[in-house]
């Protein structure tokens, strides 16, 4: 009797370690939660307000992780995951391309809307026959996207 408690038992324990160790494997690592943590700071940080010298150095910093994870063999198992911090990590990105143009050019764009890669649709304004592109809400835009994408990305990687 006593030899089938104990041989339950150490069916049992090899039962509970054979899962928690198949739960790390199909989990994504450090990581990846660095990378979520910092994207998530950048939300924050936004939140509250940023001026664009705080906003660039608040993407040199999240550089690190973000790309850590993304060029790891971990993102490539983890597909669904990289792919959404890769689209977070563009808005960021795009906000800050249109920024400079902001501070360069006036709110308005007159450019080759190529070199924007549109994510969002622009407000058009013609001023004296020239078509010119509003700037200002495109930011906010890029911003407010991020947000609902954050929480998504949180829950994919189990709530961390």
């Amino acid at each position: 009797m006593r030899s089938k408690h104990f041989l339950t038992i150490i069916l049992l324990v090899t039962l509970t370690l054979f899962l928690s160790s198949c739960d790390k494997f199909n989990r994504p690592s450090q990581n990846a939660s660095k990378a979520i943590e910092a994207l998530q700071a950048i939300k924050y940080k936004i939140e509250v307000g940023t001026s664009f010298i705080e906003y660039g150095k608040m993407l040199t910093d999240a550089s690190v992780p973000v790309k850590t994870f993304l060029d790891s063999p971990e993102a490539k198992s983890h597909p669904e995951l990289s792919a959404r911090i890769e689209d977070i990590w563009s808005h960021y990105l795009f906000a800050l391309g249109v920024w400079q143009i902001k501070i360069e050019d006036s709110m308005f764009f007159e450019g080759n809307l190529s070199s924007l890669n549109l994510k969002f649709p622009l407000v058009k304004i013609k001023t004296d026959g020239v078509n010119k592109y509003e700037l200002g809400s495109l930011i906010q835009k890029a911003w407010g996207a991020t947000g609902a994408k954050l929480d998504e990305l949180k829950k994919l990687n189990g709530g961390q």
